[in-house]
Parts: structure tokens; C-alpha cells; sequence
């Protein structure tokens, strides 16, 4: 009986031990042990006594042990492969993208510029050779041809082909003589790539010493040409088949028109990559950033493929050799960058890219007295000229409407209402440079044009109406019009 009580008791302290899961109060683990009764043989129950050093954090802070596994954090160490990350000393490697150096080693990419012969027209040139011949693109009224004056000369290396021509508008002739001079002054025989001369384009306007065809069609409003369009889209399209699709690159030459002058300065669509990298070179202080009229030989060239930039320069009818020397220093200038020449390209003393312009206009017509002159920094206000009637009296002034640079003025003493007096770019960025590049030598320039008394030779007084009577909302301010402040408030 004894015994058989020890053996009840031991039965009721096995449920005691059943209890214990009641502490791990996870009855369905459990329930578990339900199996593990199977799992004796697994020692499942073991695992359920994992659990209970689980409950132990709970007991003993010795979660601080678990803190341990914290240390096991120490796989930051492992975050030494983090070090590993010194794979971004790999992106030294990006060093090794210094093969972006190969970029400018895009000379292997001018090495796979094809050396082989031109055909313009039926006149084919190989490397190595130099030829001069006349395209014919047209016919005058008296059935004799109209040749475009062309000259080749073909590298004896593998490179580009850079065309350079002059007076689409035949009286502008600065440019010209740059082509003459990069034909006749410069050495080629080391040269590589190809140099398509083109002096005169517009021959017949040449000839007349006008910018129009003899139809007084504009050739630069007609590109890129039509075989069955008119006098000047005729000509247009063979030019451009046979010369402009030949080439690589162009830049074209042009002065101000008649009555006009300009300073040096390139217009080139700069949102092309291309066209922004040889603008660049050419070197000139002003760059006007846009991509130019539709019917241009720049805009369709680009439009083809063919990277182009417009040099304007100097005004027509005219030798302007301080440009010449200047726009034949650009052409040397792209020529080393694109790799035809060894060289240096030789930066500008400053380079404003600028895509706000504005024509200034006459208001009303008279007799105009400049004060201003391309090549000159205007501050918004400044007075740039003044339009009086034949009597003297002031009766228009031009006024700077920002800061910028004076790009191109009129030559004309006369003017009628809308004439364009002033052409003036808006400089920002650039303007404390412009300040010193361009303001020690002006106002001399400008005193010297108008002599002892320079600028102050103009009328400051009243603007006047037609009979010389001062203006009726001025001539309360005084008997002489009022001051100058108030009469550029009321311009304003």
C-alpha cells in the first residue's frame, strides 16, 4: 500500500512538473509537449526548455547576455566588408575612367575620320593634295554660269572636314578675307582631315556689292534649298548637296548688313553639345545662344547633322583687318581642337554666353548722335543716343534697359520711327568680369569719339515736341524742361 501510495504520489508530482509549462504559460507550447510525450525520443521537450531560457531574460537582466549577441553585432566587423566596400577605392577604378581621358582621346575617333579623297562636284581631291576650282550652282540672264570659288586642301591624315565660307551675303566682306588669308597665310602640310574653302558664296551679289541676288531674294533665308524653287532656292540646294552635306563642320561668315556694325561675336545653338564645344573654341567674347532662323544655313546644317556656328563680325562693304586677324585666329582655334593642327587654343579674355537680346528702336525720326559704339558695357539707364530734329532740339533718347553689352549700333545719322539704333545683349554672371575687361579702355573710346568733352557733348535738356516747345508735362518743372533725373523717369 506504502508503496502503492509512492507510486500515486510520484504520478501527482509528474502533473507538478506539467505545472511547470503553466509557468512558461505558453499553454500551447504546451500542447506541445502533448507531442513531446511522442518526442521523448526527439527530446523536443528540450527544446521547450529553450524557451525557458527565454523566460530567464525575464528573470535575470541577463538579457544583458543577450546584449551578447549585440557583441555578436561585432558582423559589424563584418561590416568590414564595408571595407570591402573599399571596393569604392575600387571607384578609383573610376581613375581608371580616366580612360575618359580616351574621351579626349577622342583622337581615336579621329583616327577613324576616313582618309580618303573629296568629290565636290567632278572635282575630286586626295589626300594630300590642294586644289582650287569654281562649282557651278546657277545660270545669270545672259546664259554665262554662275561658279562658286572653291578650294580643297585635303590632309594627309585622317580627320574631320571643317567647310569655312564667306558672304552668303555678297557685300559682306570681312569674311572674306579671313578665308583668303586661312587659304594663302596658313601652312598645310602637316595638316590632317580635310578644309573646304568657300570665299564668296553669294557670287553674283559679290560682283553688284549687294547682300541680295539679283531677284533681291535673301540666300540666307533660302537653305536648304529647293532644285525646283526659285533663283535663290535653287542655288540654295545645290550648295548645299554638293558642299555643306560633304563636311563635318561649318562655320559661316557674315557682317552686320548695310548700315550697320557689330562686334565680333559667334551665334550657335549651345543645347547642342557639339556646336557648343567648337563655339567654345572659336573663341569670341559673345556668344548668342539660339539656333537661329529656320531658313539659315547654320539652323539646317544642324538640322542635318552637320555641327554649325555663325561668326558675325565687323560691317559690310569694308576691310576690317583688327576682325580679320581675330576671326582667323577662331578658325585656327577650332582647327586645334578638332585635331586638323597642333596647337594651343587660345582662350578669350572673357566669354559672356547670353540668350536675352534686344534691338533698341527709334521712337521717333531725326538726326541720331550715338554715345555708345559695339563693344561697350551699358548699364541699365545708361543714355545710349539721342535723336533731335533738324532744329536741335532733343526729341527721342535711347536708354540701356539692362546691363549688358553693346553688340551692334547703326551707322545711319538718320532715322526714321522703328529704325534699330542699338542691338544689346543682357550680361549677369559675367558682368564683373565684362566691368574689367571692358571698362578701362571705354571711356576713353568713347571721349575720343566725341572729342575734349567726350559724352558730355550731348543735350541733357527737355525733350521737345516738333516746333521746339518743351514737352507740356515738363515745362512745369522749370524753364528749362526740368532735370535730367525727372526726364529719364518720364522715358522710363
Amino acid at each position: 500500500m506504502v508503496g502503492g501510495d509512492g507510486m500515486r504520489d510520484e504520478k501527482a508530482e509528474k502533473p507538478e512538473k506539467a505545472e511547470k509549462p503553466e509557468k512558461a504559460e505558453k499553454p500551447e507550447k504546451a500542447e506541445k509537449p502533448e507531442k513531446a510525450e511522442k518526442p521523448e525520443k526527439a527530446e523536443r521537450p528540450e527544446k521547450a526548455e529553450k524557451p525557458e531560457k527565454a523566460e530567464k531574460p525575464e528573470k535575470a537582466d541577463k538579457p544583458e547576455k543577450a546584449d551578447k549577441p549585440e557583441k555578436a553585432d561585432k558582423p559589424e566587423k563584418a561590416d568590414k566588408p564595408e571595407k570591402a566596400e573599399k571596393p569604392e577605392k575600387a571607384d578609383k577604378p573610376e581613375k581608371a575612367e580616366k580612360p575618359e581621358k580616351p574621351d579626349k582621346k577622342e583622337e581615336p575617333q579621329r583616327k577613324e575620320w576616313p582618309n580618303l579623297p573629296i568629290t565636290i562636284g567632278e572635282v575630286e581631291t586626295s589626300p594630300g593634295e590642294t586644289r582650287s576650282f569654281a562649282l557651278k550652282v546657277s545660270e545669270f540672264a545672259d546664259a554665262t554660269p554662275i561658279r562658286v570659288p572653291i578650294t580643297v586642301v585635303n590632309g594627309k591624315g585622317p580627320g574631320p572636314t571643317v567647310l569655312v565660307n564667306a558672304a552668303v551675303h555678297g557685300d559682306e566682306l570681312n569674311g572674306v578675307e579671313v578665308v583668303r588669308e586661312l587659304i594663302f597665310e596658313v601652312e598645310h602640310s602637316a595638316m590632317r582631315g580635310c578644309l573646304v574653302c568657300v570665299p564668296v558664296v553669294n557670287v553674283p551679289g559679290f560682283l553688284n556689292s549687294t547682300r541680295y541676288l539679283p531677284d533681291r531674294r535673301d540666300l540666307n533665308r533660302a537653305f536648304p534649298g529647293d532644285p525646283e524653287g526659285n533663283f535663290a532656292e535653287r542655288i540654295a540646294a545645290v550648295f548645299f548637296e554638293e558642299v555643306v552635306k560633304k563636311c563635318d563642320y561649318v562655320i559661316d561668315f557674315h557682317t552686320a548688313a548695310e548700315g550697320r556694325d557689330n562686334m565680333p561675336h559667334t551665334r550657335a545653338d549651345m543645347e547642342r553639345p557639339a556646336v557648343r564645344k567648337v563655339a567654345r573654341s572659336f573663341g569670341s567674347r559673345v556668344i548668342i545662344n539660339n539656333p537661329g532662323n529656320r531658313s539659315t544655313l547654320r539652323y539646317n546644317a544642324n538640322k542635318a547633322g552637320i555641327t554649325a556656328i555663325t561668326v558675325e563680325m565687323g560691317e559690310a562693304h569694308h576691310f576690317q583687318f583688327d576682325y580679320i586677324k581675330e576671326g582667323l585666329a577662331g578658325i585656327l582655334n577650332v582647327m586645334v581642337d578638332l585635331g586638323l593642327i597642333d596647337g594651343t587654343v587660345l582662350p578669350p579674355p572673357f566669354r559672356a554666353i547670353v540668350r536675352e537680346t534686344q534691338w533698341l528702336r527709334a521712337n521717333r525720326g531725326g538726326i541720331l548722335l550715338l554715345k555708345t559704339r559695339p563693344e561697350t558695357l551699358a548699364f541699365e539707364g545708361d543714355l545710349l543716343a539721342q535723336i533731335t530734329s533738324p532744329f536741335g532740339a532733343a526729341v527721342d533718347r535711347i536708354l540701356a534697359p539692362f546691363n549688358g553689352i553693346v553688340v551692334g549700333v547703326t551707322t545711319e545719322p538718320l532715322v526714321e520711327p522703328g529704325a534699330p539704333i542699338c542691338h544689346i545683349v543682357k550680361v549677369e554672371k559675367t558682368l564683373e568680369t565684362v566691368k574689367r575687361e571692358l571698362g578701362a579702355t571705354q571711356e576713353f573710346e568713347i571721349k575720343s569719339s566725341f572729342g575734349p568733352s567726350g559724352a558730355s557733348a550731348f543735350e541733357e535738356g527737355a525733350i521737345t515736341d516738333d516746333e521746339g516747345r518743351g514737352d507740356p508735362h515738363l515745362e512745369s518743372e522749370g524753364p528749362d524742361g526740368g532735370g535730367d533725373d525727372s526726364d529719364e523717369e518720364e522715358e522710363a
